[in-house]
């Protein structure tokens, strides 16, 4: 289990520094934030918050008016990361983290009892590939959380997204997560608004170590190391077709469910 968890932490930390995810997701959050419900958030509960860079940058830059911030993270080794990164952010004082009431819980989405009250958005971002057919249970946990009018925010990979690429590697007539996530959206009637954020490999971004540990972090993808490399790209070709890396956003905003 340790094993798993250092790969999954490494694969997480090669992906972050060699695209520009981060810093795309960070300016679309800013320029939606009304439709996310991030310009006027006041409370915010990241599920799967990962190593927090993500979340950290997203308090400084994208929520103004935040007050309380809950990180849940059921990897141990990942949480780690996720209260040194907050904590740091804290010390430093770059940023509203130094003011913020801020919470962080090792657990898992079934074993978190919930917030003391309702909050205004959730966020799960490249979390519910793990859940398998408790997608569902898992979506409508979150949005018990929420109150009226608040948002809850999902992201996955696009539809040409080399994960989603990757995903299929040896195997045929697998459904994007996109129309899973959608259908999983539709079976609870819930509405929701879609966007499409496109990212970029950065310069040697992709290399055979990097694929290494994208297959150790997805075990589900039947294939070999250098078929994984065949598909990276080394840096990212505008205009290119046949790879289109991005993340697809979903909002749900708690209103809508009939």
């Amino acid at each position: 289990m340790a094993g798993e968890a250092e790969c999954s932490y490494e694969g997480f930390y090669q992906f972050r520094c060699r695209t520009n995810e981060q810093e795309t997701l960070v300016r679309f959050f800013q320029e939606h934030g009304n439709e996310t419900g991030f310009q006027s958030a006041q409370s915010f509960i990241s599920i799967g918050a990962g190593d927090g860079h993500l979340d950290s940058e997203l308090i400084r830059n994208s929520l103004p008016e935040l007050a309380s911030y809950t990180g849940i993270e059921c990897g141990h080794q990942m949480y780690g990361h996720l209260c040194a990164t907050l904590q740091r952010r804290h010390d430093e004082r770059r940023d509203s983290l130094s003011t913020l009431d801020v919470r962080l819980v090792n657990s898992t989405v079934g074993e978190y009892p919930g917030p003391d009250g309702p909050v205004d958005v959730v966020f799960m971002m490249h979390l519910l590939y793990y859940f398998g057919d408790e997608r569902c249970s898992v979506i409508q946990k979150a949005m018990d959380w929420l109150k009226p009018r608040g948002r809850l925010v999902i992201g996955v990979v696009n539809k040409g997204n080399i994960l989603q690429k990757l995903a299929n590697v040896g195997k045929t007539n697998l459904v994007s997560w996109v129309e899973k996530i959608a259908t999983n959206l539709q079976t609870l009637g819930l509405g929701y608004t879609e966007y499409e954020v496109v990212h970029e490999f950065r310069p040697a971004g992709c290399d055979r170590r990097f694929a290494e540990f994208v297959l150790r972090r997805a075990p589900v993808i039947d294939a070999e190391a250098d078929e994984i490399f065949n598909f990276l790209p080394t840096q990212y070709e505008p205009g290119t077709t046949h790879i289109k890396h991005g993340t697809h956003v979903f909002v749900i905003q708690k209103e809508k469910c009939r």
